[in-house]
């Protein structure tokens, strides 16, 4: 059934990417929410096992592996969170901006990588058809 709405998903893949809105009302709002649950899940993720976050203080000063795992889920990762959430409560304009900036700096065709997961007949409707020209669709549609 998957086959039948690979363009639709290529469709979906270009609003979501290419025509969201992060400048809205409704985007700063969702972005606060959002915020405040992943500052809410660190900190409790920090309260039910404070040893973890302190190995993971210790191996980010040790190795990139630890590094990235801080950065992504540690307090450098709350502390983050909670400067973008002060940012977004008090200057939701520049925060949509460097938002923008960064989705413009990422969907770059050059810099494009599809990789597609799926059954036989899925990735044949994926490159062929309709799913072939809505994946061009979509890649044409990068700067």
């Amino acid at each position: 059934a998957m086959k039948e709405r690979v363009p639709e998903m290529f469709c979906l893949f270009h609003k979501v990417l290419r025509e969201s809105n992060v400048s809205s009302a409704a985007a700063a709002d969702r972005a606060k929410v959002v915020l405040r649950e992943m500052i809410a899940a660190a900190e409790a993720a920090i309260q039910a096992a404070g040893h973890r976050a302190a190995a993971k203080r210790i191996f980010a000063a040790l190795t990139a592996t630890g590094v990235s795992a801080e950065l992504r889920s540690g307090l450098a990762f709350r502390d983050a969170a909670r400067k973008l959430l002060k940012q977004a409560e008090t200057d939701w304009p520049s925060l949509a901006a460097e938002l923008e900036s960064l989705r413009s700096k990422l969907l770059q065709r050059e810099n494009t990588l599809v990789n597609l997961t799926g059954d036989s007949s899925s990735l044949a409707a994926a490159a062929a058809g309709e799913g072939l020209e809505a994946l061009r669709g979509l890649l044409g549609a990068l700067p």
